[in-house]
């Protein structure tokens, strides 16, 4: 059995091509000319088609095949700019692009554990009063964090 493959119209090929942006396919619909009150409707209903969904498909296919830059590249580059900063003796900007790789890895990210009783005693410090002479009953807020 023959599929035929249908023909888009030069405004489907538009939302198209504007999906591919940021995936949002009311914006898609606006920016592609439809109109703003029935934008929402009409991307449903573009996007259900199988052949809108397939242009989609080949545009998403044909970004990803492009000459972007990719991870394995920005961090190639940020250690060439790492070692000729070190030649030259710039400081500054060598320890900036490690920073930049351990940002990449996460290196620096500051992770901390919370139980309840923490935050109960950072909410009852909140009050202004020491927690010594804060009575039992003191609410503060407290309620709002159980």
């Amino acid at each position: 059995m023959e599929t035929e493959t249908k023909e888009l119209e030069p405004k489907q090929d538009q939302f198209c091509r504007e999906y591919i942006i940021d995936f949002n396919a009311t914006k898609a619909a606006i920016r592609a000319g439809y109109s703003e009150k029935t934008a929402r409707e009409q991307a449903y209903r573009l996007l259900t088609k199988a052949h809108i969904r397939e242009r989609v498909a080949a545009l998403k296919k044909e970004l990803n095949d492009s000459d972007m830059l990719e991870a394995s590249d920005v961090m190639r580059m940020l250690l060439e700019d790492h070692e000729a900063a070190k030649e030259l003796k710039q400081m500054g900007p060598a320890v900036r692009s490690i920073e930049l790789i351990g940002k990449r890895f996460a290196m620096f990210t500051d992770k901390y554990q919370t139980t309840p009783t923490e935050i109960r005693a950072q909410a009852l410090s909140s009050c202004g009063m020491p927690r010594s002479v804060q009575p039992p009953s003191a609410n503060c807020g407290i309620r709002a964090l159980m």
